[in-house]
């Protein structure tokens, strides 16, 4: 595959981009509780319509 050509303004304006995506990353990344996510995968899904209708 060729290499993809950039001229200097067009790297630097890339660059910044990949710095600015790796803060947000770094930011976000540790808010992330992954533990529900492995809680969910466990449990069987069930429609909350039954819970609705009980209430009314």
């Amino acid at each position: 595959m060729d290499k993809l050509e950039m001229t200097p303004e067009q790297q630097l304006a890339f660059d910044g981009f990949i710095d600015v995506m790796v803060q947000i990353y770094k930011m976000t990344s540790d808010k992330i509780d992954y533990s529900k996510l492995d809680k969910d995968k466990g449990e069987p899904k069930t429609s909350d319509s039954s819970e609705d209708t009980a209430e009314a």
